[in-house]
Parts: C-alpha cells; structure tokens; sequence
C-alpha cells in the first residue's frame, strides 16, 4: 500500500467539509486574454465539419468517451455537488470535459449543458486535440492552442486542403498529448489523476511504448477519401468507462473496454488438489500487471471498484459453503456502503479484497476536490499483488469434493455512489467486467 499527495476527479467519499486554502489551480490571467480567446473562436470547427475529409475519424470519436464528456450525467453531478461545496475553482472537472467551454466562459456554475455552444457541448472534440499547442502543461486541462487555424497531425507530408492549415506534430502520437487531462491536479494543488504520471515511472516509456499503442493502436488507410494509404491512430480510444445514458455505440465501447480488460493482467490461483475433511482450505490469488503501463486500476480510483471474487460450492449440489466478493441485493459489494450490511440483512464481507483508492483530508474520507492525501490500493505497473484466504472447515466437515471458483472483476461506478448522487435509474445500466477467472476441484479425504 502506497500513500501520494495524490487525489482523483470522480474520487467519491461522503464526508468532510469544504476546502478554504485560497490556492488557485486555474490557468493564469495572461494580458490579452480576451483578445487570445476571440481567436481561437474564429478558427474552432465542430466534429461535424471535420466529418466529410475525416468520416472514419468521426464515426470513431462520435461514440467514445471524448464525445460523451460533457454529456455525461454523472459528471454533472459530481460537478453539481462539488458547486456546493464553495469550490475554490469551478472550472476544476469542466477544464478536461469541455475545454472550449471552459476557455469560452460558456460553463460558469448553473449553466445547463443544453445552453452552451455546439462546439463546448462536444467535450473532447477534434480541434481539442488537433488545435492544442504541444507541448502542453499537464495536470490542469487543456487551455492553450494554436491562433493560426492549423490542424496538427502525424502527417510528415499532409495534403493541402481548402478547410484548414495543417502541422505536422510528432507529440500528438506520444503520450504528452494525454498528459493535461490524465494527470489531474485539484484546487488545493494536489496531483488527483496520475496515469500519465504511473506510465512515466513505468518501464513502458524506455520501451517506446506510449499511451495510443494500447487506446489509439495503428490502423491502415486514407486520412481523407480517395487519399494515400497511411498510418493513423483509432478514435474510439477505450478506457474502462462507458456510457450510462443514452449514447451511440455503446455495445461497440462495451466490446473494446471488455478486450481491454481481459488483456490487462494476469490472475494466477492456487489451491490444493485434496484436503482432509476438518482441514481449513487455503487459497492463493496473486494478480501479476504485467501488461499495462500504468497502476490497475488508474484513473479515478476513488470510483473504481475492483475485486476478488471467490466461491466455494459442493460440486454435487451447487450449495454455496463460503463466498468473498459477491453482491448484495441492490447490486452493492458487501461493504459498509450495502443498505443490506447496514440493516443486517446480510453479513460484513471481512475478507473481501478490492482495488482502488480513498481521498483523504486530515486522514479521513474526503471529497477528490478537498483532500490532502490519497491512499492508494492499486498494482502498479509490472508489480503483483497476492490474496490468500484460509477457509475453515463447516461442521461436520467438508463434503466430498469441493468446487473452487475464482474471478477478477471491474466496473467502473458502484451503484450506491449513482443512488447518491441521484442517479438511482442507471444502476442497471452499469456493467460488470470479468477481467479473470478460474475454476479447481478438489477432493476430500475422509
């Protein structure tokens, strides 16, 4: 277990009061502002007027999770309930989810999203990423772009075309170009995101392996129809979330987050072949990372749940005799966050093993916006993590043969934090990833 000054936008505990250090986090007024920000007015597209030279681009962006930013319910209440609590800066989450409406003035506290601009409304559009100036301070959004009209690429040789300028821009296919939003630095300085930062230390970097290798991979065909076969980068670009509302393509980004996650670790599980009937039985998980170039889970970890799952059954009839990991009945882990555990309707899960991480000010649960700290219970890259449970015997002894069950398992959201939050009707809409799994059998001897 490993402690940072570390803190994440979507990290959600129910407690604490609000930040009042007067530390800024926002970008600093510059001289000319106004006049810097008319500019990048003037030049912006939105995704629709990319779409006839770049349609495959498009048809990618359109269902990912860059398009769903600022469309997302979830972020809206997270944003809402951190309004207020007196943030020290409003524009803290709106900064990476709709930068143009941020740098527009367009997002200001009680702003509907149904009100801003087309182009804001777009999240992480393509001029986002396409107009930002690189290389980019990370940690704090993207607020800085190009006043010249030019669309960066990694296009050594782009074609003239009449709609825009275009720059070459070997960055863009590094993983600086995530650093300004997937490191995330909140109010009172604290760095709350860090993947960018966990791939840095990782050995991924000195291999060449950058952040699109695994969310933007190669594919090959024309940038624009009817134009030379190159390489480009997908736009789907999958991470672990989908969307919850209403949005298209969410079956497809169901399939690629899944394959992401089924390729992210490995789980290895060992259990005896036999055991005597009154002999308690041992079982050892251990999760290797040995794939992915940043902590498992990253991200918003205070939101992250992932876990172990073990069941032991009697093979003959399927009865459960010892379970860790498994759901309450609203959906919920067996934690002090279950309704069931809370009316003892169902026992604490004491064994239970999870992944993620706690905010923490003055060394209690605290909102991502106002804590100090972040106890992290995460993998990091190319490190391991082991469970071992030592299941007693029932009475009268274990029966025949045993039947061990393993899974890993992820989802991005717990359902208790959307029933918090007023978002009680997506709980069934969140899915749960099967990231491993494994089943043993094992004699009894009598």
């Amino acid at each position: 277990m490993r402690y940072a000054r570390v803190l994440l936008c979507a990290g959600m505990a129910f407690w604490g009061g609000c930040a009042t250090e007067p530390e800024p986090s926002a970008p600093p007024e510059q001289p000319g502002r106004q006049d810097t920000v008319a500019a990048v007015r003037r030049v912006v597209a939105t995704a629709e007027q990319c779409q006839p030279c770049h349609p495959q681009h498009y048809e990618e962006w359109r269902i990912s999770m860059h398009a769903y930013a600022f469309e997302d319910p979830v972020f809206h209440a997270l944003n809402a309930l951190m309004l207020q609590q007196r943030p020290i800066d409003e524009q803290f989450c709106v900064r990476c989810h709709t930068p143009f409406g941020s740098l527009f003035g367009e997002t200001l506290p009680g702003v509907a999203k149904e009100r801003v601009s087309p182009v804001a409304r777009q999240g992480i559009s393509c001029d986002v990423c396409h107009m930002m100036a690189l290389p980019h301070p990370t940690g704090r959004g993207v607020w800085r772009f190009r006043l010249d009209g030019a669309r960066s690429g990694n296009v050594a040789d782009p074609i003239p075309n009449t709609f825009h300028p275009s720059a070459f821009e070997p960055l863009l296919s590094q993983s600086e170009a995530c650093a300004p939003c997937h490191d995330v630095v909140n109010p009172l300085g604290v760095l709350v995101e860090r993947t960018y930062t966990e791939w840095r230390e990782s050995p991924y970097p000195g291999r060449g392996i950058t952040c699109q290798v695994c969310h933007m991979p190669w594919t090959a065909e024309p940038i624009v129809p009817g134009g030379p076969v190159r390489r480009r980068h997908s736009h789907l670009m999958p991470g672990v979330d989908v969307p919850l509302s209403d949005f298209p393509g969410r079956e497809q980004m169901e399939e690629a987050v899944e394959y992401l996650l089924q390729n992210a670790l490995r789980m290895l599980v060992a259990v005896p072949s036999e055991l005597s009937a009154q002999e308690p039985l041992r079982v050892r998980v251990t999760l290797a990372n040995n794939i992915t170039g940043h902590d498992i889970p990253t991200g918003s970890i205070f939101t992250r749940q992932m876990w172990i799952e073990l069941i032991v059954r009697e093979t003959t009839t399927g009865r459960v005799l010892y379970e860790s990991g498994t759901l309450d009945s609203h959906g919920d882990l067996r934690t002090l966050h279950s309704l069931d555990v809370q009316q003892g309707r169902v026992p604490l899960d004491t064994a239970l093993v999870i992944f993620n991480g706690t905010a923490l000010r003055n060394g209690r649960p605290a909102f991502f916006w106002e804590a100090h700290a972040v106890q992290f219970n995460t993998i990091p890259a190319f490190d391991s993590r082991t469970a071992v449970y030592t299941v007693p015997a029932p009475p009268g002894g274990w029966p025949a043969a045993l039947e061990v069950s393993v899974r890993l398992r992820f989802r991005a959201l717990p359902p208790y934090l959307l029933r918090a939050i007023g978002l009680e009707e997506l709980v069934e809409r969140l899915p749960i990833f099967d990231m491993e799994q494994e089943q043993r059998r094992i004699a009894v001897r009598r």
